[in-house]
C-alpha cells in the first residue's frame, strides 16, 4: 500500500507523515525502520524508506521517483443520486478501478431524498477517495464534480449501461474498446429508469448502449460493472 503526503518534495527531502498516516503505517501494517514503502504526493509516486519515528510520526526518506505508465484514456462516470451508502460504494470502487471524474446527475425519476452535497467540501467523500487511492496505489486523484441535469450530459458522446438498445444497437466492451477512444463517458440509469422523454432525448443524440447483463442490475452494480468491463477490455489492447 502507498501512503499519502501533502508535501511536494525532491528526492533529497525527508518527509514526516501525518499522525493518521503514521498510525496506519506503524500500528496497522507494522512497518518498521528500514522498511521500504511507496509515497504519493498527489502528483508523483516515490519509493521511500522509513528512517525513524519522531513523536510517533514516521520519518521517511524518498530515494527514487517512480516513472508512471502513461494512461491512454480517461473515464468519466455519470451516476444518478442513489442511497448515500451505495453512492459512496461507487466512489470507492470506481476510484480503485481508475475513474477520473464522478459526475452525479438528476433526472425525471430522481428520488429527491437521495440528493446530498457531493462537492469538494464533502469531507466524507474526500476521505473515501483518499483511502481508495492508497489501497489501489493509483497515481492520480479523481474528482467529484457538481451535479448536472440529465439533458446537460449529452454535450459529449455517451456510453449508456442499459439492458436494451437506445439507438438500435447494443455494444459489448470489446466493441467499445476497439474504437480506441481517449475518453469514455459512462452513464448509469437511475433506480426508477428513464422517462419516455429522456429515452426520446437519448435516441436523438449520439450515444452507445453497453450491454452488461440480461438481468436487471441495481445502479451501483451497473456502475461498477460498466467501469470494470471497459478497463478490462482496454487492458487487452
Amino acid at each position: 500500500m502507498q501512503f499519502l503526503t501533502t508535501e511536494i518534495f525532491k528526492d533529497t527531502s525527508e518527509i514526516i507523515l501525518s499522525d493518521e498516516e503514521s498510525f496506519h503505517l506503524k500500528k496497522v501494517l507494522r512497518v518498521r525502520v528500514g522498511d521500504e514503502i511507496k509515497l504519493f504526493d498527489g502528483k508523483n509516486q516515490w519509493k521511500a524508506r522509513v528512517i525513524g519515528f519522531n513523536d510517533g510520526r514516521a520519518v521517511l526518506k524518498p530515494y527514487e521517483k517512480i516513472i508512471a505508465k502513461e494512461k491512454k484514456y480517461r473515464i468519466n462516470l455519470y451516476i444518478p443520486f442513489i442511497e448515500k451508502k451505495y453512492f459512496e460504494l461507487v466512489i470507492k470502487m470506481g476510484t480503485e478501478l481508475g475513474v477520473d471524474k464522478f459526475i452525479p446527475f438528476t433526472s425525471d425519476y430522481t428520488q429527491k431524498h437521495y440528493e446530498f452535497d457531493v462537492g469538494e467540501k464533502n469531507l466524507r467523500m474526500i476521505e473515501i477517495i483518499k483511502s481508495a487511492v492508497k489501497q489501489s496505489e493509483r497515481n492520480s486523484i479523481p474528482v467529484v464534480l457538481c451535479p448536472l441535469k440529465f439533458k446537460d450530459i449529452f454535450e459529449r458522446d455517451i456510453i449508456i449501461a442499459n439492458r436494451t438498445a437506445i439507438n438500435g444497437k447494443i455494444y459489448n466492451a470489446t466493441d467499445i474498446a476497439a474504437m480506441n477512444l481517449n475518453e469514455f463517458n459512462i452513464l448509469i440509469g437511475p433506480e426508477g429508469g428513464f422517462s419516455d422523454d429522456e429515452v426520446s432525448f437519448m435516441v436523438s443524440h449520439n450515444c452507445m448502449t453497453l450491454m452488461l447483463s440480461e438481468n436487471i442490475l441495481r445502479a451501483q452494480t451497473a456502475a461498477i460493472a460498466a467501469v470494470a468491463v471497459i478497463v478490462g477490455a482496454m487492458n487487452t489492447i
